[in-house]
């Protein structure tokens, strides 16, 4: 890795490291109010959440970059969306797998396990596939198996994928097909933020099929390329232009352009809320601005088929949680994270 990349890395590690409250989280709970939102503190740096289908259990994120704390990072929390409470998810770190498509690599060192991005693959019998990125330690995506039942899930590692080289990937799509697609925020050793926040290209998308590896999907070139979703046929791949404060609709039968809307922020994650629809978060940050600030931020609800987008929560960064990336909707209740900060926040839908 170039100087220069190991600089900005570190500049971007030190934004996110740099938790108002970064120790090593233990069993949380319900920790106040502020405005509309309601925090469970006990959690850092959640930057991404996913349900575990037909559960009242979230998978969050536990995002820290190159580094961990000297403690060691939480790897991934179970958050119990009834009781409103959150936990370091207990996760059973198996062999390496001798055959299969995740084959090839050892288990990562647990203490090292840092997650970011989280894609859940449904299964048969209440068995699903989780995705992973992680950078804690190195680079790569974490597979593993969720076994979901009357009590909480049990999660055990069942292999990984190598990221590309110099490869700095942020989230992760499953595809109808068995692929995946993965977007790439910008080279590993050119991780700087600058550049996305002049609206200026960095990254791409990843597809991904067993057997045949990665490639660039034509006509995905973006800035901070950031969340995704993938339609339920497999035909529009929705991905976060983060840069240029808009999402992205691109066809992946390669027959028709892309498609945009605006947001008044700069999209994070994307995740499915009910009636088909799509919730966005993000930050609102100007050029010239720092991730390392109490950035404030917003929520918007897009109707994938128009492209079109309705404003729900537009929030200044507060001293508890700034930074918002993921809107995760379960009943009545939005569930937020943030990339830097010791807590997880919800709010009733708006």
């Amino acid at each position: 890795m170039k100087t220069l990349g190991l600089a900005l890395l570190g500049a971007v590690a030190m934004a996110i490291a740099a938790s108002p409250h970064a120790a090593k989280a233990a069993e949380g709970k319900a920790c106040g109010q502020d405005g509309p939102l309601h925090y469970v503190c006990g959690a850092n740096n959640v930057e991404d959440m996913i349900q575990v289908p037909g559960t009242r259990w979230l998978l969050g994120s536990n995002m820290y970059v190159g580094r961990v704390p000297k403690g060691g990072a939480d790897g991934l929390y179970l958050i119990d969306s009834k009781a409103k409470t959150v936990e370091p998810a207990a996760i059973t770190f198996g062999p390496e797998p001798k055959d299969g498509p995740f084959a090839g690599c050892a288990p990562p060192d647990r203490r090292a396990f840092a997650s970011h991005g989280l894609e859940l693959r449904p299964g048969k019998g209440g068995v699903h596939t989780l995705y992973a990125v992680n950078h804690g330690g190195r680079e790569t995506i974490e597979v593993f198996r969720v076994q979901a039942g009357k009590g909480k899930p049990a999660i055990t590692w069942a292999g990984c994928l190598k990221s590309p080289p110099n490869a700095w990937l942020n989230s992760i799509a499953a595809l109808p097909d068995g692929g995946l697609a993965f977007s790439r925020f910008a080279d590993l050793d050119h991780l700087d933020m600058v550049p996305v926040f002049k609206g200026e290209d960095t990254g791409f998308v990843y597809i991904w099929e067993p057997g045949a590896g990665f490639k660039a999907l034509p006509n995905s070139k973006m800035s901070g390329t950031n969340g995704m979703l993938v339609s339920p046929d497999g035909r529009w791949l929705y991905v976060n232009d983060q840069g240029r404060w808009r999402i992205a609709r691109l066809d992946l039968k390669g027959s028709e352009p892309p498609k945009y809307v605006k947001l008044d922020f700069r999209p994070d994650n994307l995740r499915w809320a009910p009636g088909g629809t799509i919730l966005a978060a993000g930050q609102i940050i100007q050029v010239g601005g720092s991730l390392g600030a109490a950035n404030g931020w917003g929520v918007a609800r897009v109707d994938p088929r128009t492209m079109t987008s309705t404003a729900l929560m537009n929030e200044p960064g507060r001293p508890g949680f700034s930074n918002g990336t993921v809107a995760l909707q379960v009943g009545k209740t939005i569930w937020l994270g943030t990339f830097r900060g010791d807590r997880i926040a919800y709010a009733s839908v708006p």
